[in-house]
């Protein structure tokens, strides 16, 4: 992978999983140790999505994410599964999403 996409990628999956947390958070009332099993990461770093302790770069491509609604097959697999299984695969998925990247990039 090339530095640019690397670069967009650190920026692009953070954005994802703030996005599809703070949905499960809020809008389902989703745990954040639930949240953290289901998207494969740590609870600590959901608990800092959810309380917003994240960098301005990050929080523009957030902003992106939630306003294309690129998260919501995440949620809705998560909601609907139940199970961690093809989660990370799909926020790898949109994360790498053309636009997205661009986004991040611009």
């Amino acid at each position: 992978m090339n530095r640019e996409c690397e670069k967009a990628m650190r920026l692009t999956i953070p954005a994802v999983r703030i996005a599809v947390s703070c949905t499960l958070k809020r809008e389902h009332g989703m745990s954040e140790t639930l949240i953290a099993r289901r998207l494969g990461i740590a609870q600590a770093a959901v608990s800092k999505y959810i309380s917003g302790d994240y960098s301005k770069k990050v929080a523009r491509v957030v902003e992106a994410v939630v306003s294309q609604k690129v998260h919501l097959p995440i949620v809705n697999a998560i909601l609907k599964d139940g199970k961690m299984g093809r989660v990370p695969s799909l926020v790898d998925k949109v994360a790498s999403g053309s636009e997205l990247v661009a986004f991040a990039l611009g």
